[in-house]
């Protein structure tokens, strides 16, 4: 069983074709070697064996809180479980890009094949995804891609008349379901593409869209019942005040293509999917498919595939958007991890087009340079925001410890020992460093928050600080004034309790 099990990962691993993506990845995130943190990791690795399980578990995310429970129960230091996740993020992009292009492989003209590879970077390894390597569950993240991928590879033969491939889909969906529901997006957003390059007329058009329905839908209901009944999570138990829901989704969905979270310059990601699409459109105008070279190139054009492009522009931003629908409407938090599928789309459009013209000459190479500078932009954006993070981390730590000098002088000197704190906040006080990069959940700093507070100083330096409320006159006297930077002037002390002003 063990080697029937096996057999297709030695597979993979033997081939030319996983290396070449296992070097992709590697010049993506090869950064992230180094320990790195976000905000609640200080709380998961200075926590006990239930902490970070215990969160996981109950947003339905059982299989980083069993990897949790494994590393903690092992007593392995905390390093060690970074390499792993680091590791686990290399071969999961690896193996995604490697599964992704296989299945590309299958519908994709003989021409294109050469083009398959750029295009899947294209759609995998996208802006987005930078959002999910970040967190200290960045190995089930991935994981959930992995495993949408091969739920898409594995649907293929459902959408060529052979049902039974249904179970291994919901299989691997259920996966990605229980590891992060982020990313889930990819697998319909994926059989979009295949539906319409698939689907000969309509009746086949609806078939397929049923189909996937079904596999896409039974895995996610699973996963619904378990957060609303089982788990009686908030997201799914609270209310759903639908125009507030729909204001907080549109202002997400703009954010997202326009802004990008700030993960590309403003309105690029849009002018980038509106070029692709406006070429995808003429190539399937001008160029006539294989083995209609005799007829005018125009009318070779079907109807149905100049409707195909907006078709999947605006099925794979439903698809992307729709989870959103679902959550409590105070709680709704559109962020770059939970649209990942929305930086699929320029490679989706361009998927579509390599299984329905052949591009040769000119235009391949086009294409080739197009991707190329594109996927090269989002390097760069990746290594400049992964280099802010780190600086991020350092000045949380100097800070931290810092703070731990001040109380051990004040200690020494008083002769009381500080066991309580107290929070305030400055005038202007920011989650972030002046100077480095931060959006939202996105290099979020642990100190610009109470919790984030206690847990750093606690994971870092020997204080355990019960938190106390604050006074009022000191608040008072710390609202007035305004740092940029750490400074001893935003600690007070008053016996045993520390009053700390973050900036």
């Amino acid at each position: 069983m063990m080697a029937t099990v096996s057999s297709p990962v030695l597979e993979m691993l033997r081939t030319r074709d996983f290396w070449r993506h296992f070097l992709v990845a590697l010049l993506f995130f090869g950064a992230l070697a180094p320990m790195q943190f976000v905000a609640e990791a200080y709380a998961f690795y200075g926590g006990g064996l239930h902490t970070a399980p215990a969160l996981y578990v109950t947003h339905g995310r059982f299989i980083p809180a069993v990897e949790w429970w494994a590393f903690k129960a092992s007593g392995l230091p905390d390093p060690v479980f970074h390499a792993w996740s680091y590791l686990a993020v290399l071969f999961c992009t690896a193996a995604s890009l490697y599964v992704l292009e296989r299945a590309l492989r299958r519908e994709c003209l003989e021409a294109n094949r050469l083009l398959l590879a750029p295009v899947a970077v294209l759609i995998l390894v996208n802006p987005f995804m930078l959002d999910l390597v970040l967190w200290t569950q960045k190995s089930t993240h991935l994981l959930s891609i992995l495993a949408c991928t091969l739920a898409f590879s594995a649907f293929l033969p459902v959408l060529e008349g052979r049902p039974g491939a249904l179970f291994k889909t919901w299989g691997w969906l259920l996966v990605a379901n229980f590891s992060y529901q982020g990313p889930l997006a990819l697998f319909p957003c994926l059989a979009l593409v295949f539906i319409c390059s698939k689907s000969r007329d309509w009746r086949a058009w609806l078939r397929n869209h049923a189909w996937t329905a079904v596999a896409f839908g039974l895995p996610a209901l699973v996963n619904y019942l378990t957060l609303r009944f089982l788990l009686v999570h908030q997201r799914v138990t609270q209310p759903v005040v639908w125009h507030e829901t729909l204001q907080a989704v549109r202002a997400g969905l703009a954010e997202t293509l326009f802004n990008t979270f700030g993960l590309l310059p403003a309105n690029l990601f849009m002018a980038v999917l509106g070029l692709v699409a406006l070429v995808v459109l003429l190539v399937v105008l001008v160029v006539p498919p294989p083995k209609a070279t005799g007829a005018g190139p125009a009318r070779n054009a079907q109807p149905w595939e100049v409707l195909a492009v907006p078709y999947l522009l605006a099925g794979g931003l439903a698809v992307a958007m729709a989870p959103h629908m679902g959550v409590a409407s105070d709680i709704i938090w559109v962020v770059p991890r939970n649209v990942y599928a929305v930086g699929c789309l320029p490679g989706l459009l361009l998927a579509w087009l390599l299984t329905r013209r052949e591009i040769r000459g000119p235009k391949a190479w086009f294409l080739v340079i197009f991707v190329g500078l594109f996927v090269g932009l989002v390097h760069v954006r990746i290594q400049t925001i992964l280099r802010d993070h780190y600086a991020m981390n350092r000045r949380d730590q100097e800070i931290a410890l810092e703070i731990r000098d001040q109380v051990r002088a004040h200690e020494t000197a008083s002769g009381v020992r500080v066991t309580r704190m107290a929070l305030y906040f400055d005038r202007t006080h920011q989650t972030n460093y002046p100077g480095l990069f931060w959006n939202r959940d996105t290099n979020m700093r642990a100190l610009g928050f109470e919790e984030g507070t206690v847990d750093i100083l606690r994971y870092l330096t020997d204080l355990d600080l019960k938190l106390v409320p604050p006074s009022r006159t000191i608040q008072d006297e710390f609202s007035e004034r305004e740092w940029n930077d750490f400074s001893p002037e935003q600690l007070i002390f008053e016996g045993d309790t520390l009053h700390l002003c973050l900036f």
